[in-house]
């Protein structure tokens, strides 16, 4: 028996086994694209790409790519910049000598 599409369009013979094999494996793939994008939360599709595979689980960056955009994982980007100054002392503030500067 051949592989055929029937009519109602499901798939009959040896290629049911491997398209239901590939179903499960995006699944999987999914799922693990989510694990690591909730753990890495400023990984883009490259370094998500790279964590899969470290992981043992080869994924395309294109697949990686399109899995976080059907799942609207967006990348968080770290705070570069950290605000120091503690405005709301007692202390005497000196005035700004470089302020009439020229």
């Amino acid at each position: 028996m051949r592989d055929t599409f029937t009519r109602c369009g499901t798939v009959q013979g040896p290629m049911a086994l491997l398209m239901l094999s590939l179903w499960t494996w995006a699944g999987l793939a999914r799922g693990a694209v989510v694990r690591v994008c909730r753990e890495w939360t400023a990984y883009g599709c490259r370094r998500v790409n790279r964590e899969l595979r470290i992981q043992g689980r080869p994924v395309g960056r294109e697949r990686v790519r399109r899995l976080m955009r059907e799942e609207r994982l967006t990348v968080r980007p770290k705070r570069r910049w950290v605000c120091t100054t503690q405005s709301d002392h007692g202390h005497k503030v000196w005035p700004n000598l470089a302020r009439d500067f020229k």
